[in-house]
Parts: C-alpha cells; structure tokens; sequence
C-alpha cells in the first residue's frame, strides 16, 4: 500500500461463522459483502443513488458539527463497517478545510469493502489504517482498545444502516467494550414517520416493492449461488415484526425454500428441507425517543442528531 496507508488482518476467516449461520437458518449481514458481491452490492443499489441517500451533505454537516469533537492533539476517527468509505470521504474532506488533524482507521470484515475504501481515500492526505475484522470478535476488541489508546479525542462511525441491520442489543454491548469515557459514536438509521397501522402499511409497501426488484433478488441470490443451490428451490418474501424495546418496525426479508436442498460447505453438509425459512436480512425502522433512551439504558448520552421523515444521524457520548 501507499505511503501513509496501513493493513492489520485479524480473523479474516468467517468461513466457519457463515456454516453456523446457515445451520440456523439466519444469514448475518456480514456475510452479503464478502468476496466480490461487494462490487455487486453498489452495482444493485447504483452508487450515485447510494451517495445522496445515504451520505451526508452540508446540511447535516453543519447541523452535527463534529469539528467540535477533535480538540486534541492527537484525534482519531474509526469507522466500524466502512465499507466504501465514500461517506467519510465527504466527512474528511470538511475536516480537513478546517485544518483538523486525524487519523482515520477504517475496519470491514470483507476484503473487497477495504479494497474499495482505499481506493476511495488513496490521495486523501491523512494518515489511513485499515483492520479486516469481525467487529463482534474478541481479537478485534483487544486490538482497536490497543490502538485507539494514544488518542485523545475519539469519533466512532456505523453507516450505511448497518446498525439497523445487525442484533442492536449485541451491536451497543459491544461498543461498551470497545469505546472508553467520553468518546463518541455516529450512527444513520432508518427512521419511522409515525406509529399508526398506515403508516406500518405505508413501509411494509416500499419494501415489499423493493423485493420485487430483479437486481435485489440477484443479489440476494448469491448467498445461495455460491454453494450451487437452484433458484427454483426458493422464493423470498417479507415477514414483519414489532421490536418492543426499541418502538421499531422490524422487515425480516426471508427465502423459502420448496424443495429439500442438500449441499456442500467449506466441509460441511447442509441440508434444508420444504417449508424452511432462511432469513437473509433485516431491516430495523426507528423511533427516535426510543432508539436514544435505549442508548442511555447501556451508558450513552445523546450529544447531536438531526432527523428526518425517513432517515436519522445520532451521535452518542459514552458516559
């Protein structure tokens, strides 16, 4: 790699957590950017679609101001789950117009996604890390607390929805592991407009449109592509489902299958009989009040957020 940019491999092999995953039947998010459907992932979503609906503008910028966060001589930002990186290319570019020092660690467990975020910040002049990891693994969890600890001032990132796409619980048990007092965590999430059963229905339509995309379901298709299983053996729908903790609508998109499926896996024999349900990944929808006093019940404080009809950036203080 270029001057200034750095590489750290840590547990790169998930091929035993993607069996485990497929022996209970719930695919993790994870597992859908490995290798190259990467690459297949932005090529479904169009990338300049992906750019201004899930990025951030000067707008939302201006509102967070996180300038304000770095006021040490040594400031570090993390971005957990980078993937492009494309978002913080736009974080960093304001950073550095104000003349703000950092350093940037950028961690994904798919080599493609950290492909992809360097080449994205290759002629950014800051000083660049990258971790391939599992976020939720113990070996990462010790390294990030090494690394991170000559810093004074620490910006931790989950983008893209991810933290709508992950275990929330597991996801905020974590991050009390890995951040220390005082330093901040910046998540964007999909947001609930009301709690009404039109308003349920109104969200339950867009997905299940969608559903009906044929790029989606290709890529979907990969998961069960790669291990030589027919798309005549399944078909996807949507199951929907309250999380009562967080207020959130939860879309569980799911492939049933209608065949009994046999096949091979880095060793291992699966097999799936008619009727079976595999959930392939879930889409959480937010209400704010509660998605900051679920944050304040594991030890954050909210410090900035700024929300709209259908999307919300929140950053949170560990206390």
């Amino acid at each position: 790699m270029e001057k200034n940019i750095y590489s750290l491999i840590l547990d790169a092999d998930l091929n035993e957590d993607f069996v485990e995953s497929f022996k209970i039947r719930n695919i993790d998010q994870k597992f859908l950017y490995l290798d190259e459907w990467a690459e297949l992932y932005y090529e479904e979503k169009k990338t300049d679609f992906l750019y201004d609906y899930y990025g951030v503008n000067k707008k939302i910028l201006n509102h967070l101001k996180i300038e304000d966060y770095f006021t040490s001589k040594k400031n570090l930002y993390v971005s957990l789950c980078c993937w492009k990186s494309y978002i913080e290319e736009v974080i960093f570019n304001r950073l550095l117009d104000k003349d703000i020092k950092f350093e940037y660690y950028g961690v994904d467990s798919s080599r493609s996604m950290i492909s992809m975020s360097v080449d994205t910040l290759r002629n950014m002049k800051l000083k660049q890390k990258y971790i391939l990891a599992d976020f939720f693994s113990r070996d990462f969890r010790n390294e990030i607390l090494r690394l991170s600890k000559p810093y004074g001032s620490r910006l931790y990132s989950i983008f893209n929805n991810t933290f709508g796409n992950l275990n929330q619980t597991r996801v905020v048990n974590n991050l009390n592991n890995i951040l220390r007092v005082w330093d901040k965590i910046w998540i964007d999430v999909r947001m609930r407009d009301g709690l009404s059963v039109s308003d349920n229905l109104e969200l339950f339509n867009k997905y299940c449109s969608s559903l009906e995309s044929e790029s989606r379901q290709r890529f979907f298709d990969n998961v069960f592509s790669k291990f030589g299983i027919p798309k005549e053996n399944y078909s996807y729908y949507i199951s929907t489902r309250n999380d009562d903790v967080l207020w959130a609508l939860v879309f569980d998109f799911i492939a049933k299958f209608s065949k009994k499926t046999k096949f091979s896996m880095y060793g291992n024999e699966i097999i799936i009989l008619p009727n079976e349900d595999v959930k392939i990944t879930h889409i959480y929808t937010y209400d704010s009040k509660k998605l900051i006093s679920f944050f304040r019940e594991h030890g954050f404080k909210i410090v900035k957020k700024y929300v709209t009809k259908s999307r919300g950036h929140f950053i949170f203080e560990k206390v």
